[in-house]
């Protein structure tokens, strides 16, 4: 109970919890308590501005895809923001800093144009990158000074580790609309989306990550492994055998067997 905790076991508690992705998750848990120590209301306060920013980002996303889908560029939404449209009652519960579209190879151009268009920077020049990057990171600070960061992927994956286990043209063949997101939305079938998110866990378990200016390795943070809970629950009898059969085809049963335990 967190009056219980002291306030700086309480504050050092809340760090870990905006690391981990759920400091919304926690404040529903506490929210209903008859007394809250004060400082909690960093907790509350941190949620009502998650769900502010989630109020403007879903709409700049939402104008972005709406000018791909215009532009005839087929992008997918993948990971958190796909997700918190998904899978999560409410989109401010998957916290997240960015949306991650990807893109064909070909279309990387015509998206670098239209994103700058609509105000976004790119965080180097597309024709600066090297020849194995394959996104680019860009940014936009709207008018209430609120920032807006884009992925743009030109692979499913962004590690050499698992080139070649998916094709982006199957994965646009099996994409499902999200409506809740915008009418052009569209994200990874649920199987691809569950398997996804088991290579993203296998890639974080070696690769670092920065959030609130605390490095980690590993693929157990708390919001990654709800998704995966999230995904798991969502998915039909027929969607779970596909999942089955396409983990097998792609000889990652193992790795998707471990993830699935972790979460």
């Amino acid at each position: 109970m967190p009056s219980d905790l002291d306030e700086a076991t309480g504050r050092a508690l809340l760090h870990e919890a905006a690391i981990e992705g759920v400091q919304a998750q926690l404040w529903q848990r506490w929210r209903t308590l008859p007394s809250l120590p004060p400082w909690c209301s960093v907790l509350s306060a941190a949620v009502r501005q998650r769900a502010l920013w989630e109020l403007s980002h879903g709409v700049a996303m939402a104008q972005v895809l709406d000018e791909l889908d215009n532009a005839r560029v087929d992008a997918l939404v993948l990971k958190g923001t796909a997700l918190a449209y998904a899978v999560y009652t409410d989109p401010a519960e998957r916290a997240r800093g960015d949306t991650d579209l990807l893109i064909a190879a070909v279309d990387r151009g015509r998206a670098d144009a239209l994103l700058r268009g609509q105000g976004f920077t790119a965080t180097i020049a597309i024709d600066d990158r090297s020849s194995e990057q394959t996104q680019l990171e860009y940014r936009r600070l709207d008018r209430t000074g609120a920032l807006h960061c884009i992925d743009l992927h030109w692979a499913p994956l962004n590690t050499p580790l698992l080139d070649g286990v998916w094709a982006c043209e199957d994965l646009r063949r099996r994409a499902i609309p999200i409506p809740a997101l915008s009418a052009s939305a569209k994200g990874l079938s649920r199987p691809d989306a569950y398997l996804h998110a088991c290579l993203h866990w296998a890639c974080n378990r070696h690769v670092p990550y920065r959030i609130e200016g605390t490095e980690r390795v590993g693929g157990d943070r708390l919001i990654w492994l709800l998704d995966l809970q999230k995904l798991a629950q969502s998915l039909t009898p027929t969607q779970l055998d596909e999942l089955t059969e396409r983990a097998r085809s792609l000889g990652v049963a193992g790795l998707c067997r471990e993830a699935t335990r972790s979460a």
